[in-house]
Formats: C-alpha cells, sequence, structure tokens
C-alpha cells in the first residue's frame, strides 16, 4: 500500500473517529463548573457574515492582533512560520523584497507585472493585486484569516492556492490610544501611535502612524553598508459613519514607504560558462578587468566571491569604474540608448510607495436584506536596482507602476434558514514595468561599458464577474451550501525594447502588443453536520481559476519574426472534509482537515538561457494532483496555561508533464528528450512536504497586573525556491525557536522583551541557481539571524 494512500485513510479513519468520539461525549457528559477560563471562541467572517470558526465549513487560520503581538509577529514574513501548508518566501531573482505566498504547494514564484497570484492578498475585502510595500507590516490589525484552497466563489480570481485576509481595527465611540516603542538587534527601532476619536455620536476617527528602522544583516565587505535593512514609514486614517441607523460608511485612506539597501542576498557558489556551452559574459568582462589590475582570473566557486559566513558579500561591482564606449550609445534600435536612472551603476537599492484608498459602504435595507458596497483604489511604484546575481558585471534597474480600482457590490440575505449572497464584481489593473540592463563587456581585450537594453512593458487588464452563494438549513444539524461565480478577464500588452542584446530582435522587431481574454465558472458546493455544540463535520468539492496572461520578454526563436506569447489560466479542484471539535468543556479544541486537489494547466517560469541571454517565460506545464491535511490542536490543561500545535503535510503527484518542461532533471535522464516518463520532475516551489508549529502561553499575576511567557517553534521541510530546474535551489528544512515575556500592569503601561530565531539557526529563504547561465552565480538569501528587543507601550 502506498504511502499517500496509507495517509488518506488514516486522515479519513481520524475524522470519523473524532465524529463517533464526540457523539458519544455529547450523550455521557454532564454539566461542569468552570475552574477555570474555556479556549477563547474565534469569530471569522469567511463566508461573508460573522461566525465561529468552529462551526465555519472552510480551512482556516486565524490570529487576533493581540496574539500576533505575543508571537513576536510584525510582518507577513514572520507571519509564515505559524502557518501549516503556507509558505512566502522572495521573488526569483530579487529576494525577499518582494514576498510570494503559497498554500498547498500553489501559487507564485515571480514578482514580474505579468504574473498573477495564486493566493489572493485582501485588507478590509479590498485585493491588493501586488505583494510589495509596508501594507506587509502589521498596522492595527484585529485579526488575520488564512484561508487553505481555492476560494474561487467568494473571492474571485487568482485564490486558487487560498486567501489571505487582514482586518483592521475600526474607528469607535471611545477615545482612546497608545505609543509603543521598541529597540532591539540591528539597532531596530520602531516607533507606532494610534488614535481613535469619537467626533459625534454619529462619526469617529481612527489614525495610525508607524515608523520601522533596522539595520541589514548581510554585511558589504570593506564598505559600512549592510543588506535587508528596513527603513520603513507608514500612516493610515481611517473614518467611520453613521448617518442613519441603517447605514454604516467607513472610509480609509493609508500611505506606506519602503527604503532599503536590497535584498539579503549572498553569493553561494561560482560558474564559468553556461550549460549550453556559451561563454558567460560577466566572467569574460570581469576576467578582463582584474587582468587591468594584475591579478589572476576567475576559478569556480572563487573564494574572492563566495563567503564561508553566510551573512557576508563581496563589493564587487564594476560598472561605476570601467570606461563608456560612446560608439555604443545613441537614439537607434541597435544603440544602448542613454538613460541612466540612477547616478551609480553600483548602488543596490529598493524603493517602494503605494497609496491605498477604500470605501466599504453597508446599508441594512430591512432586517432579512442588506447591501454592501466595496471601492478600492491602490497606486504605487516599485524601484529596484542591483545586480541580480551579485557578480558585479551587470546592473539591472527595474521600475515597476502600479495602479488599480476594484468594486464590488453584495447584496445579503436571510429567511427562515436560508442564508445567501449575491454580487458583482469589476477589477481594472494597468501594471507598468520598465526594464534597464547595462552589462560590462569585453572589447578588443579591453573591458568596457556597455551592451544591454531599456524595455518598457505596459499591461492592462478589465475583469468582470457575477458571482452568489447560498447555504441552507436542511434539518436543525444539517446544512448545504453551493455557489458559483463566473468570471471575465480582457487583457492586452504593450512592449518595446531597444539596445545591444542577445538575441538581438529582427529589423522591426519592437514594439510589439498582443491581446487576448479568458473566462471561467467557478464553484463550490459543501455539506456540514453539526453533531453537538461542540462537533462539526463537513465536506466541500470547490473550484478556483488563475488568470491566464503574457510573456513580457519578446520571444525571438530562430528566424521567425519576434512575438508575444500567452499562457492560458491554471485551474485547481479541491476536494476536502473536515472535522470542528471541542473537548471537556471547551479546554481541548481539535481541528482536522483532509484535502485531494487536482491541478491543471500548472503555469511555471523558466528561466530561458539557450540562446546565450536570459528570456524569462511563463509555460502551461502540465497536470498534477496534491494530497495533503492539516491539523489545529489548543490545550488549556491548567488555569492560566495555554498550549498550541498545528501541523501541515502536502504531497505532489504529477499525473502529466509536457516533453520539454522545465520541472524536468537533466541530469536525471541523460543522452535523450526530456519526457515525463524518462524524467525525474522536481516537486512544486514552495510546497514542503511537512510543516508544524509548537506554542505555549503562560501568565502569571502579580500586583495588580501579569506577567506573561509566550514561546513557540516552528518547522519546516526541505522545498524548492522555483519551478524550473534551471534556475532552482533546493531549499533545507528549517526550524525557529521564539520567546517573549511581557509584563502588562493593569493600568496604562506594559513592557516586553522578546527574542526571535533564539538558537541562531541559519537558514535559506529563497535561492537562485545561476552558476551555469547568464547570472554566473548561485546566491541565497538567508533568514534573520538571532535578534532580541524590549518594547514599552503606553495607553490611554
Amino acid at each position: 500500500m502506498g504511502k499517500m494512500v496509507w495517509m488518506q485513510r488514516y486522515t479519513v479513519s481520524a475524522l470519523a473517529l473524532l465524529a463517533a468520539a464526540g457523539a458519544a461525549q455529547a450523550q455521557t457528559a454532564a454539566p461542569a463548573a468552570d475552574p477555570f477560563p474555556l479556549l477563547e471562541e474565534i469569530v471569522v467572517t469567511a463566508e461573508r457574515r460573522s461566525e465561529s470558526l468552529q462551526d465555519t465549513p472552510l480551512s482556516i487560520l486565524t490570529f487576533s492582533g493581540d496574539a500576533l503581538e505575543k508571537a513576536n509577529v510584525r510582518s507577513v514574513d514572520d507571519l509564515q512560520n505559524f502557518l501549516p501548508n503556507v509558505s512566502i518566501g522572495g521573488s526569483a531573482p530579487v529576494g525577499n523584497s518582494a514576498p510570494n505566498f503559497s498554500i498547498r504547494g500553489v501559487g507564485q514564484t515571480s514578482g514580474r507585472a505579468n504574473n498573477e497570484k495564486g493566493v489572493g492578498l485582501y485588507v478590509d475585502d479590498v485585493y491588493y493585486p501586488r505583494s510589495t510595500g509596508a501594507i506587509l507590516n502589521l498596522l492595527d490589525v484585529e485579526r488575520i484569516e488564512v484561508l487553505r484552497g481555492p476560494q474561487g466563489t467568494l473571492f474571485g480570481r487568482n485564490t486558487t492556492g487560498g486567501a489571505i485576509r487582514y482586518i483592521t481595527r475600526k474607528p469607535s465611540d471611545e477615545l482612546e490610544g497608545r505609543i509603543t516603542g521598541t529597540y532591539g538587534s540591528h539597532d531596530r527601532t520602531d516607533i507606532e501611535g494610534i488614535l481613535n476619536v469619537p467626533i459625534s455620536d454619529k462619526v469617529a476617527f481612527r489614525g495610525q502612524g508607524a515608523y520601522f528602522k533596522r539595520d541589514g544583516y548581510v554585511d558589504v565587505i570593506g564598505t559600512d553598508r549592510t543588506r535587508g535593512n528596513q527603513d520603513d514609514y507608514a500612516i493610515r486614517g481611517a473614518l467611520r459613519l453613521k448617518p442613519t441607523d441603517n447605514v454604516l460608511i467607513d472610509l480609509t485612506a493609508a500611505y506606506t514607504e519602503n527604503r532599503s539597501n536590497g535584498s539579503p542576498t549572498v553569493i553561494a557558489g561560482v560558474g564559468l560558462r553556461q550549460a549550453s556551452g556559451f561563454p558567460i559574459a560577466a566572467v569574460n568582462a570581469y576576467n578582463a578587468y582584474l587582468a587591468s589590475k594584475g591579478q589572476t582570473p576567475i576559478v569556480a566557486d572563487d573564494p574572492r566571491f563566495v563567503t564561508p559566513d553566510g551573512y557576508s558579500v563581496p563589493d564587487s561591482c564594476i560598472m561605476d569604474e570601467i570606461a563608456l564606449n560612446a560608439a555604443k550609445f545613441g537614439d537607434a534600435p541597435n544603440l544602448v540608448p542613454n538613460s541612466r536612472p540612477q547616478a551609480s551603476l553600483c548602488d543596490d537599492a529598493r524603493k517602494t510607495k503605494n497609496t491605498f484608498l477604500s470605501a466599504d459602504i453597508g446599508i441594512d435595507i430591512n432586517d432579512a436584506l442588506s447591501l454592501r458596497s466595496i471601492t478600492g483604489y491602490n497606486k504605487g511604484t516599485d524601484i529596484d536596482q542591483g545586480d541580480y546575481g551579485l557578480f558585479g558585471a551587470q546592473t539591472n534597474y527595474t521600475l515597476n507602476e502600479m495602479d488599480s480600482i476594484s468594486q464590488e457590490l453584495q447584496l445579503l440575505g436571510s429567511h427562515e434558514g436560508l442564508e445567501w449572497v449575491a454580487g458583482l464584481y469589476y477589477f481594472h489593473e494597468t501594471p507598468a514595468e520598465r526594464r534597464f540592463l547595462r552589462e560590462a563587456v569585453v572589447n578588443a581585450g579591453r573591458v568596457e561599458c556597455c551592451n544591454g537594453f531599456d524595455a518598457n512593458v505596459q499591461l492592462k487588464t478589465n475583469s468582470y464577474s457575477a458571482f452568489g452563494q447560498a447555504t441552507l438549513d436542511l434539518t436543525d444539524k444539517a446544512r448545504v451550501t453551493a455557489g458559483a461565480r463566473y468570471s471575465y478577464d480582457d487583457k492586452d500588452v504593450f512592449i518595446s525594447k531597444v539596445g545591444i542584446f542577445t538575441p538581438a530582435l529582427p529589423a522591426g522587431g519592437s514594439p510589439r502588443t498582443n491581446a487576448n481574454h479568458w473566462d471561467a465558472i467557478d464553484y463550490r458546493l459543501t455539506l456540514d453536520y453539526q453533531w453537538t455544540d461542540a462537533l462539526m463535520t463537513y465536506a466541500t468539492y470547490s473550484k478556483g481559476f488563475k488568470s491566464g496572461g503574457f510573456n513580457v520578454d519578446i520571444v525571438t526563436l530562430g528566424t521567425a519574426a519576434p512575438t508575444i506569447t500567452s499562457f492560458d489560466p491554471e485551474t485547481v479542484k479541491n476536494l476536502e472534509a473536515g472535522v470542528r471539535s471541542e473537548w471537556f468543556d471547551k479546554r481541548v479544541r481539535a481541528n482536522l482537515t483532509g484535502f485531494h486537489m487536482k491541478y491543471d494547466n500548472l503555469v511555471v517560469q523558466l528561466a530561458d538561457f539557450s540562446r546565450g541571454a536570459l528570456q524569462v517565460l511563463f509555460l502551461n506545464a502540465g497536470k498534477l494532483e496534491i494530497d495533503g491535511f492539516e491539523g489545529e490542536f489548543a490545550v488549556a490543561p491548567i488555569e492560566r496555561l495555554t498550549l498550541n500545535a498545528n501541523v501541515g503535510y502536502t504531497k505532489i503527484k504529477y499525473v502529466d508533464l509536457p516533453t520539454g518542461s522545465p520541472l524536468f532533471d537533466p541530469a536525471s535522464c541523460p543522452g535523450g528528450a526530456l519526457t515525463f516518463d524518462r524524467c525525474w520532475a522536481q516537486p512544486l516551489a514552495r510546497s514542503p512536504e511537512w510543516t508544524y508549529t509548537l506554542g505555549a502561553q503562560y501568565s502569571i499575576p502579580v500586583g495588580e497586573g501579569d506577567v506573561s511567557l509566550n514561546a513557540n517553534y516552528a518547522y519546516k521541510g526541505s522545498q524548492y525556491s522555483n519551478n524550473s530546474t534551471s534556475n532552482s535551489v533546493k531549499l533545507p528544512s528549517y526550524g525557529v525557536a521564539n520567546v517573549r515575556v511581557e509584563y502588562d500592569s493593569g493600568a496604562q503601561w506594559k513592557v516586553a522583551a522578546f527574542g526571535t530565531n533564539i538558537f541562531d539557526k541559519y537558514y535559506i529563504t529563497t535561492g537562485t541557481n545561476g552558476r551555469q547561465n547568464t547570472l554566473a552565480t548561485l546566491t541565497h538569501s538567508p533568514g534573520r539571524p538571532a535578534e532580541y528587543g524590549v518594547s514599552l507601550t503606553w495607553s490611554f
């Protein structure tokens, strides 16, 4: 019997055992007194209505703002350690500065403008198509909900893996405020202030401002610079209006700004030639530079570039030192443009600005019917400059511009055991990517600047959808939920590219345009049964889709005219069953979910170096199945003590992959075509087989206040960084431990001391293997080392 079959049977048997035991307990258990507090009830709104987590037939993880603070979670990067079957990591090749999300192995690995996400990110139910910016710092969050599995019916496109929802605290009718200061390792200095003001009985305002600063933890050798630093600002204002008893209006505006000296990336290896046999231009150029300085040529894994400590990188950039060849520059299509976005070609820098606006209007038409309008707007820029391979002989400058607006209308009703929602949704986005590449070249034995190009990519998306979902009480214990959503996406793209590069475009090769459209029907059918007040089981069948798109590198194949190719949408069908249970007078909570997902038209990113230079392509690359389970457990064994354990398991099985798929490892099948029956294929990126977390919280009364002790440990199994063996890195498994001790005076102040990664575990969050391509290097992005700090909060 195969391991996965055994695992599926074990999961089903466990669900049945819990159901039977819960029914028996309901018949025999007698009411008992409450000598100490029970586990806290968790309320979620994932179904567009408020209900207990234990009554919601979805796989959800949720964290309150207070729980996030006690767990030392300040950003989404921190949050990932508490999310079984969820991975968050950097984008290839820019590293941690552009995080990507994956749930149950479904997500994305690229942060480029043309790539849609497989996990939807929502703030107060407004969809954010790009995951950059200080919005990822958790500012005044009431709770976070992580929905696992396709959420296409209620949340729409690009939620094939799931959805992450931020729900912020809303203005209230009480005058209150809070200021928190934090100081810690790497000169960490955080200041956050919150003020809530009731202006009248119908108007309230809540404002937040924050500054987050800390030095980087990857040293640039021979300089005072570090990589991986943080210098973020955020300001947010929310206005709540109650013009009448049946109308509620929430208006929000936010601005965020991030600055850093580049991703915390190090060189772990150096290559000399591409896999195809082509020389690596960067190596040739650097050797010419070294020869001019009387130094020896580069060798494989050269120690002048590869540092053994894992937290430093050489200051190796030569782009500001080499001579300019004026004959290469000009306005003609076969010359390098004179544009120079920044004065120095050696500055590694990232800067992101974002503006967010939203309006949420709710109208209670009567006791059984309400109308809700959600409007969102996001505009921002993201600038990144650096050498992706850190080798020092090229500079990439990318300017991404983000501009999107969304509008959703919901009509919600209830009547005699029937609850329903119907809605319309519109999303418009015009992202743009402007890329500037300059690379050193050898001319007559002398290194000079530059070959390269300027590329301009402009995309436009219009997405329309209509959806509905209803939940009907079949009996006083059984419910059925059914829903569907029709989506239509219309996209077009404009690309221009000029300069000196390989492979060169034929005459008339730029600019180019393309347009396409896709539609899809997503659906969900769920049956849940409430065996007792403390035990619920459910089964779900659902489908979601991730939108198609275009390749933003103009593709050249032989002598054929260059084209802009497109790729089709992905679809995921999910069969899921779960148990939600509480035991021993709600002192034990055990939630289990098992799933089987069919993943069609998988889109993977191919770093194609076969023509001597990099072309990044997205391809539809086959079918697969994903099986696994999730478990969340909490116990309150004695007064003031709570123990938590969460676990996730994911297993990937490929059903079919096309010949030549970038997932195939050529070393596994030498001497022939890369075919499904011959070759080994690497698992999907960001899909560790095992993940788990352990946690404990204990409080001790001290005077008028109390001391709380919090400790947690998180483990992630090994995983791959990208979905292409041409540049993917296998990231080793790791575990990190965090602690926090806090004294709350019970009055107006509290103080805390904390440590993260306290055992100083070295681990890698992402990586790119470019040893045999134009990057010339194997790079790793390490996670943060052990860090400690203190915080003081004053409230009124």
